[in-house]
């Protein structure tokens, strides 16, 4: 016969209580009583996605992006790669968090690495002359490298004019072929 009051609502983080089976008063009756209380996962609960790209020269990553998202409690979601130029997302990479389940606390971080790609410099003579010096080596360069142009080429009774590409660049993500080409000397002897 006592007057009972049903306690105030249930809170969890992620989740709306959706409140109890019985509300406000009710008049206690000659037997055990059992509230049930039920819930609804959130549908914008917070987790990130972090994009990591490989350092220069090194074997090092560094935070490139990260991506606030927002999903439903307790279900899992995956990560997509992005694309960021002179770089390759590494699917084999062992740091990777590429899905999970979006914990209530809003701390789920997922996590992309990609690798630095490497190009090709290559130099060629349009035509070249007898006894030109031997083409410069091809190299590889990662993405975002400082390459420094081969110095002039020679031949004898020709004028060097340089190559199409001169001094230091910082490598493109893409291959560079460098260009050299000649003017003959106007004053050698006969």
């Amino acid at each position: 016969g006592a007057v009972v009051t049903v306690a105030n609502a249930a809170t969890a983080p992620g989740y709306t209580f959706n409140g109890w089976s019985q509300t406000g008063t009710f008049e206690m009756p000659a037997e055990d009583v059992v509230i049930t209380g039920s819930w609804s996962a959130n549908t914008d609960t917070a987790y990130k996605v972090e994009h990591y790209v490989e350092d220069l020269n090194a074997d090092t990553f560094t935070l490139q992006d990260t991506e606030s998202k927002s999903g439903t409690t307790g279900t899992t979601v995956t990560a997509t790669a992005k694309t960021y130029e002179g770089f390759t997302f590494d699917a084999e990479n062992t740091n990777n968090v590429l899905s999970g389940t979006i914990a209530a606390d809003g701390k789920l971080v997922l996590k992309l690495y990609y690798t630095r790609n490497s190009y090709k410099v290559s130099y060629e003579y349009g035509t070249a002359p007898a006894g030109a010096s031997a083409l410069p080596t091809e190299g590889t360069y990662e993405y975002g490298a400082v390459v420094t142009v081969a110095n002039a080429a020679t031949a004898p009774g020709y004028i060097f004019n340089g190559w199409s590409q001169t001094g230091t660049f910082e490598m493109p993500a893409e291959d560079v072929v460098i260009t050299g080409s000649w003017s003959a000397n106007k004053d050698t002897a006969y």
